[in-house]
């Protein structure tokens, strides 16, 4: 899907707040597992330590914890190819969308594969700081397979970069952290590298477009449609801590929708993946310590179907169709039999009104959704700089606040409870 967006500098300017509504009376099904290979099967392996689903014709690439590479035919587990790939540890591996390429990251080194001839197109050496190990590399493929996004860490040293696969050389470099694996846009226009929150760059210019809260203590997994219009992030719900999953669009410059997800439903949101054209969603979740993958038909609806499922942990093929991953002594895939076609995304009415709007004093926030006690404000620069804060009182849904002077122009309005972010909404001087 073509489109061509104006300047997208963003943060979050709607934000819609919601307890967690998973449907508990939904009866499961089960994920049709299509195969399972353990390590006992396969000589010489004695745990998978990363995979990638991807290819023509479709495969798995799973690496070994002594720095094998094995190819498993996608949907019948035989091995096509086992290889020796690098350095002890492989963190991460990526499959390009569209191409026959895929990347394996180690600790200080990123190495670019042809498939099915599994050999190496090109080798990128991570920065070493005294000979200190790499805390976590991640490397991620465009679509095309021509650039990878590198990212990691080596205790002081922090290095992000587009490079181009063909000749190596760095394209862009980003002042950022990642401690997710990024996304990229099927597109190849806009990767999310997370680091305390999860960061969008424009990859055709270099530049940071925005920041996006992630509703809790970190995230856990986050997602980016096809067209890099719709990114979701989700930060896990476990003992005695909330979790959210939020959806913002890219376009409008807004938050389209939060999830609120309470710890004692089970934990939840360890990952989060769009269906397709971003319309709805599959998450993971627990039920009585039991794994489950909640599909959502749209993104503000309650769950359509469940599946049950061996972990809390997996990958989403790229057609949605498929779930897999390599859980230490395992590698395996199971079909989901969903139907991804859903409801257009809509445009979703405000749950609360901040008034006056603009205002040179003081502002009333009402209609919110929350009990009476405590809560505190801040207010943003477009910069995402916190220039004020304050304490509320929220009585029957409303409260009020004064930021004082400040230069004309836009601010942000946070407004939180402990940790737990209530709205985010765009306010004018």
């Amino acid at each position: 899907m073509n489109r061509t967006y104006s300047v997208v500098i963003m943060v979050a300017s709607v934000v819609l707040t919601f307890q967690s509504s998973f449907a508990a009376e939904l009866e499961p099904r089960k994920a049709d597992t299509l195969w399972t290979r353990t390590t006992q099967q396969i000589p010489h392996v004695w745990q998978f330590v990363a995979c990638a689903m991807g290819g023509d014709p479709r495969v798995i690439v799973a690496a070994t914890s002594s720095g094998d590479l094995i190819a498993f035919d996608a949907m019948t587990g035989d091995t096509l190819r086992r290889v020796k790939s690098q350095l002890g540890s492989v963190y991460n591996i990526s499959f390009a969308r569209n191409a026959n390429v895929f990347s394996t990251s180690s600790p200080f080194k990123v190495k670019i594969w042809r498939w099915p001839e599994m050999d190496i197109i090109r080798e990128f050496s991570i920065h070493k700081d005294n000979g200190d190990y790499n805390d976590h590399v991640n490397a991620t493929l465009t679509s095309d397979g021509k650039k990878v996004l590198i990212g990691g860490n080596n205790r002081d040293v922090k290095f992000t970069g587009l490079h181009d696969v063909e000749t190596g050389e760095l394209l862009h470099q980003f002042s950022v952290l990642p401690t997710l694996e990024p996304k990229i846009s099927a597109d190849d226009r806009i990767a999310l590298v997370y680091t305390d929150n999860p960061q969008a760059y424009d990859l055709t210019t270099g530049k940071w477009l925005a920041t996006l809260p992630s509703g809790g203590n970190g995230a856990t997994s986050m997602d980016i449609s096809e067209d890099g219009r719709y990114v979701a992030v989700s930060c896990v719900a476990d003992w005695e801590e909330d979790g959210a999953v939020t959806f913002y669009d890219m376009v409008e410059q807004r938050q389209i929708y939060r999830r609120w997800l309470d710890w004692k439903d089970g934990r939840s949101g360890d990952k989060v993946a769009f269906s397709e054209d971003a319309k709805g969603y599959m998450i993971m979740r627990e039920i009585s310590g039991e794994p489950f993958i909640d599909f959502h038909t749209t993104l503000t609806g309650p769950a359509s179907v469940r599946f049950e499922y061996e972990n809390i942990s997996c990958r989403f093929s790229p057609d949605w169709k498929y779930v897999y991953d390599c859980g230490s002594l395992e590698v395996y895939v199971s079909r989901l039999n969903v139907t991804t076609h859903n409801s257009p995304i809509g445009t979703i009415p405000n749950s609360y009104l901040v008034s006056p709007n603009p205002s040179t004093g003081a502002l009333t926030v009402s209609g919110l959704d929350v009990t009476d006690g405590p809560a505190t404000w801040s207010i943003a620069d477009v910069t995402g700089t916190q220039i004020r804060d304050g304490d509320a009182i929220i009585t029957s849904g409303s409260c009020q606040l004064d930021p004082g002077a400040l230069p004309q122009g836009s601010y942000f309005l946070s407004l939180r409870r402990q940790d737990r972010l209530l709205l985010t909404h765009q306010i004018q001087r």
